[in-house]
């Protein structure tokens, strides 16, 4: 037999095996915890999440109610004030309202 290349014994591959388990397993706690610290700081992120939009709700419904339809009246009679008067057509035609119709969902010049 080649005496430079000895096998390992039993007790030693046993020894390694046991390091490596050990290994695995503080890997698998470490994971374990910095899953669970991630998902504290994602609760919170939601909580803060709905805490801002909880209040920004009342400025949605504010411009919903009050200054949506004043911006759709506007553009509708700039789409009317430049269908009537030529001398505006260049302007109309600059920010896209010659494309324009007017109706709730659809009151923003297309660009």
């Amino acid at each position: 037999m080649d005496e430079s290349n000895p096998t390992p014994d039993v007790t030693e591959l046993q020894a390694q095996c046991q390091c490596l388990r050990v290994q695995v397993q503080i890997t698998l706690i470490l994971l374990i915890m910095v899953s669970g610290i991630f998902t504290v700081f994602l609760r919170s992120q939601n909580k803060y999440a709905g805490v801002d939009l909880n209040s920004v709700k009342p400025m949605i419904e504010e411009y919903t109610k009050n200054q949506e339809p004043m911006m759709n009246d506007f553009v509708k009679r700039l789409v009317d004030y430049g269908k009537t008067h030529p001398d505006f057509n260049a302007i109309y035609k600059k920010y896209g309202m010659d494309q324009l119709t007017v109706n709730p969902s659809n009151a923003a010049p297309k660009k």
